[in-house]
C-alpha cells in the first residue's frame, strides 16, 4: 500500500463529503471555528449530534476520515474479499455460503454447472428465486431479485419480459447470480421481503494473531430499502449486545431512531439473535482461518439450522458502534487501528 497516496485520497474524499455537508447545512449551522475544528479532526458536522464528545476524548473515536482509510486496511488481500465472486471461492471450502448459479462477465453468461442452458431466463427458470449482483459494489447497488413463478419472470416483484432479463447485467461488468437464502423465522419477522443479515467486524490481533469481534449489528429491509437490507437503502440498523445477543435502539437514515418497524409494526428493540454464543464462535473459526485478511466485516443470514455467509467486505460504516462510546476506549481496538496506522492516539 502506497500510504502517502491512500491518505491523500482519504483527504479529497472526505473534504468532498464535508463540503457537501456544509452546502446541505448551511454555512450558518455552526460557528466558522466549529467548521474549521470539525474539519481538522476528521469528523463530517452529523457527528456532533451523534458522539458523545463532551463525555469522551475525540481522539478515541475513529473518525469519518479514518473511516475511509480503513478500506485500504487488507492492502492486496482486499480484493479477495471484496470481489463477489473470487469470495465465493475462498469461502467455499470452508463456509456455508449462497450456491453460485452463473459468472456474468460483459453480458456473457457462464453456468457453474455443466451442460447448463447459458441464458438468464432459462437458469431463474430452473431455480425459481435467484439474486443477481454485480462483483464490485457494495451497500447492496445493483441488486436485483429475479423470479419465475406462475409461467412468468419477476425483477423485484415487477414483472420483466424474458429477453429484458439478459439486459440486466451491464455491457462492461461482472455479475453473479446465486442462490436466493431462505432465512429462519426469526430473521424473516423483521421484515419478511428481504433477507435481513447481521453485520459483525473482525479484526486479528497484531501480536497474538488470534481473531476477535469488533462489533455488530442487526439489519433489517423495509419497503424503502427492497429488495435489499441495507441502511443507505433505506434499511434499519441496531448495535447488538455481543455479551447477551440483544439488540439495541435502531435507526433509520436520517438518523432517526425507530421503536417499532415502520412496515411490520414489530418491535425491534430488546429482540435477541438466536444462538448468538454459536455464531459468534463461527465467525471467529471462519476469520481465524482467514488471518492473512486482518479486517472483515462479515454479513450473516440466520436460516433454521445454522447461518450463511452472504457476503464479506474490507470496509463498513463504524459509526453505529461509537455511538454509546468511542470504539478506541476498548484497548484491543485501540492497539489494533494503531497497529494499522489508522489511528496513532
Amino acid at each position: 500500500m502506497n500510504r502517502p497516496l491512500t491518505l491523500a485520497r482519504a483527504w479529497i474524499k472526505f473534504t468532498w463529503y464535508f463540503l457537501y455537508s456544509i452546502r446541505i447545512r448551511r454555512p450558518w449551522a455552526f460557528p466558522p471555528h466549529t467548521w474549521i475544528l470539525l474539519y481538522l479532526r476528521g469528523f463530517l458536522p452529523n457527528k456532533l449530534d451523534m458522539y458523545k464528545f463532551r463525555e469522551n476524548n475525540w481522539r478515541l473515536y475513529i473518525n469519518d476520515r479514518q473511516i475511509l482509510l480503513t478500506a485500504y486496511l487488507n492492502r492486496e488481500y482486499g480484493i479477495v474479499i471484496d470481489d463477489k465472486y473470487l469470495s465465493t471461492l475462498v469461502l467455499q471450502p470452508i463456509a456455508r455460503i449462497p450456491e453460485t448459479y452463473a459468472f456474468i462477465k460483459d453480458r456473457r453468461i457462464y453456468p457453474l454447472k455443466t451442460g447448463a442452458d447459458p441464458s438468464l431466463a432459462s437458469l431463474v427458470r430452473e431455480k425459481g428465486k435467484t439474486i443477481l449482483k454485480p462483483t464490485d459494489k457494495n451497500c447492496g447497488q445493483g441488486i436485483s431479485v429475479l423470479e419465475f413463478r406462475e409461467g412468468s419472470f419477476f425483477r423485484n416483484n415487477e414483472p420483466i419480459n424474458p429477453g429484458d432479463l439478459e439486459t440486466l447485467p451491464s455491457e462492461q461488468g461482472t455479475y453473479i447470480l446465486s442462490e436466493y437464502v431462505q432465512q429462519s423465522e426469526f430473521a424473516s419477522r423483521l421484515y419478511p421481503e428481504t433477507v435481513n443479515t447481521v453485520r459483525i467486524i473482525t479484526m486479528i490481533d497484531p501480536e497474538s494473531g488470534d481473531p476477535f469481534i469488533t462489533g455488530a449489528v442487526q439489519k433489517a429491509g423495509s419497503s424503502r430499502s427492497y429488495p435489499v437490507d441495507n441502511l443507505s437503502a433505506g434499511g434499519m440498523s441496531g448495535l447488538i449486545d455481543l455479551q447477551t445477543g440483544r439488540l439495541g435502539k435502531v435507526k433509520m437514515k436520517p438518523f432517526n431512531w425507530l421503536d417499532v418497524h415502520p412496515d411490520t409494526g414489530l418491535r425491534l428493540e430488546g429482540l435477541v439473535i438466536p444462538n448468538w454464543e454459536e455464531l459468534k464462535s463461527e465467525i471467529l473459526r471462519l476469520a481465524g482461518l482467514l488471518s492473512a485478511i486482518p479486517y472483515i466485516a462479515w454479513d450473516i443470514a440466520l436460516v433454521e439450522d445454522g447461518i450463511c455467509v452472504i457476503e464479506t467486505n474490507s470496509w463498513t460504516e463504524l459509526c453505529m458502534l461509537q455511538l454509546d462510546k468511542p470504539l478506541c476506549s476498548d484497548p484491543a481496538i485501540r492497539k489494533f487501528f494503531r497497529h494499522h496506522g489508522i489511528n496513532r492516539y
